[in-house]
């Protein structure tokens, strides 16, 4: 099965999806239906928010969502377990949702450039 997503078809089945610099404004919540995606490239757009289906990509161990326009995470963000490598620089972020703690397998994270007012993550191990 494909799913189209800006104009281009992308098999479900992909484990890396790359849609750097394509001015997106938005994720269409069929981003689920990737569910053995592992590599998931979306810097450079102009990302506002998440949808909470993002939490559906358990697979998911590298995500780049940096020099976008986010200004929060959805809660299920914290259902992205297996999560190792993620960046999320140059964006709008003044907080990070509670949940984030749950990213046990985070391994990278970068976060600089944001507008983060507090930083304060409870791991739970």
């Amino acid at each position: 099965m494909k799913i189209t997503i800006i104009n281009k078809e992308y098999d479900i089945n992909s484990q890396e999806l790359n849609l750097i610099y394509n001015q997106l404004k938005s994720l269409p919540i069929e981003i689920s239906n990737f569910c053995n995606l592992q590599k998931l490239h979306l810097s450079n757009n102009q990302l506002q928010s998440l949808p909470n289906e993002i939490g559906n990509l358990r697979n998911l161990k590298t995500l780049s969502l940096w020099s976008n326009n986010l200004q929060s995470l959805p809660a299920e963000f914290g259902n992205l377990i297996n999560l190792q490598n993620l960046t999320l620089s140059y964006n709008k972020l003044q907080s990070l949702p509670a949940e984030f703690g749950n990213l046990i397998n985070l391994q990278i994270l970068h976060l600089y450039g944001n507008q983060l007012k507090t930083f304060r993550l409870k791991f739970v191990i």
